[in-house]
C-alpha cells in the first residue's frame, strides 16, 4: 500500500511523509486531519503584567508569517502553514498588510477590506489568534486613515489584534508614534 501511495502522489520514496501529510492522508483514502489550536475565548486584555482573555491568564506563542494575509487575499491555501504552527503548540500569527521588500501593499489587493475579514474569520476557525501589522514601510499615503480603517475592521474580531507600525523608531512611521 505504501508504494502505491507515493506512486499515486508522484513522490520520491524517501519523500517526508509529515510534508506531504495532506496528500498521504487523501491517497489512503483518509479524512483530512483538522488541527485546531487553543482557541479564541474573548479579546485579548492586559491585567498587570499579563495578557487575559475571558477564561484568564493566555501565554502568547505566536509565529511570523508575515505574507501569510497576502498568501490568503491571493486565494494561496494557508492551511498547511496555519496547522505547522498548532502542531508546535503556536497560539497566533504575525502578518503584515504592506512591505515594500516582496511589493505587499494592501490598498492595491482587490476588495481588501473583505479578505482581512475573512482571513480573520479563518485564523478564529482555526482557534488562532492574529497579529495584524497595519505599517510595515512607508507605502500607505494617509497613515491616521488607514490605521483607523484596519483598527475599525480589528473591532470586529476577538482574535485579531492590530500593531501601527513595525519598528516605527526606523523610520517606517511618518507620523510620530508616541502622539
Amino acid at each position: 500500500a505504501w508504494r502505491t501511495a507515493y506512486d499515486a502522489l508522484s513522490l520520491p520514496v524517501d519523500a517526508s511523509i509529515t510534508k506531504h501529510r495532506r496528500e498521504w492522508r487523501a491517497a489512503l483514502g483518509l479524512p483530512p486531519l483538522v488541527p485546531t489550536g487553543p482557541g479564541v475565548h474573548g479579546r485579548l486584555r492586559v491585567v498587570g503584567p499579563q495578557l487575559h482573555d475571558d477564561r484568564g491568564p493566555v501565554r502568547w506563542k505566536q509565529v511570523t508569517g508575515f505574507r501569510s494575509f497576502e498568501y490568503f487575499a491571493s486565494g494561496q491555501d494557508v492551511d498547511a502553514y496555519l496547522d505547522w504552527i498548532i502542531g508546535v503548540g503556536g497560539n497566533g500569527i504575525r502578518f503584515f498588510l504592506n512591505w515594500r521588500q516582496v511589493e505587499l501593499e494592501y490598498l492595491r489587493i482587490a476588495d481588501a477590506d473583505s479578505k482581512l475579514h475573512a482571513y480573520a474569520q479563518h485564523l478564529s476557525a482555526k482557534g488562532l489568534r492574529g497579529e495584524c501589522v497595519a505599517i510595515c514601510d512607508r507605502l500607505v499615503p494617509d497613515e491616521v486613515t488607514f490605521l483607523n480603517r484596519i483598527a475599525d475592521i480589528a473591532q470586529h474580531h476577538d482574535n485579531l489584534t492590530m500593531e501601527c507600525w513595525n519598528e516605527p523608531y526606523d523610520g517606517n512611521a511618518i507620523i510620530d508614534p508616541n502622539s
